[in-house]
C-alpha cells in the first residue's frame, strides 16, 4: 500500500514531535539552610540567603510531587517575605546582628544612589538640553 504525500508528511511530523519530547519521572530535592544575607535590594527587613548546609537530598516522583503541591501553591503575590516572616525565619540570629547587617546594607544603597546621581551629571553635563531632565532625576 502506497502512502501519500499528505500522510508521508504527517509522519515526518510526527516522528519529529517524539524527537522532541522531554519528560522528567522524578525530582531530586536538597533543601539548604536560610541565613542572614547581604543582598542590598532587600529593604523590607533583613535580607536571606542560602547556606552551605543542607538536609540529605531526596527524591520523588513528578506526578506526587506536583499532586502533593497542588493544595500548597503560594499565589505570586504571597511569595514576598514580611518584615515579620524574615524576622521568624533568622529567630536564630540576634538583634545586635541583624542591626549591623541592615545599617550596612542601607549605607550600601545611600552610596550606590550617590553614585549614580555623579554618573548621571557627569554624562548629561556637557549637553544643554539634557540639564532638565539631569535635574529631574536627581530630585
Amino acid at each position: 500500500m502506497k502512502m501519500t504525500v499528505t500522510e508521508h508528511v504527517y509522519n515526518i511530523i510526527n516522528v519529529e514531535r517524539l524527537k522532541k519530547r522531554v519528560t522528567f519521572q522524578s525530582l531530586h530535592i536538597r533543601e539548604y539552610s536560610q541565613i542572614l544575607g547581604d543582598h542590598p535590594c532587600c529593604e523590607n527587613g533583613p535580607p536571606i540567603a542560602l547556606g552551605w548546609d543542607h538536609k540529605p537530598e531526596r527524591s520523588i516522583a513528578i506526578d506526587e510531587y506536583e499532586a502533593s503541591r497542588a493544595t500548597t501553591r503560594k499565589p505570586k503575590n504571597e511569595l514576598k517575605l514580611s518584615f515579620d516572616d524574615r524576622r521568624q525565619i533568622l529567630a536564630n540570629y540576634s538583634d545586635c546582628d541583624v542591626r549591623r547587617v541592615q545599617r550596612r546594607l542601607h549605607r550600601e544603597r545611600r552610596d550606590r544612589r550617590a553614585c549614580c546621581r555623579q554618573t548621571q551629571k557627569a554624562f548629561f553635563q556637557h549637553t544643554p538640553q539634557h540639564k532638565v531632565v539631569v535635574s529631574t532625576v536627581l530630585n
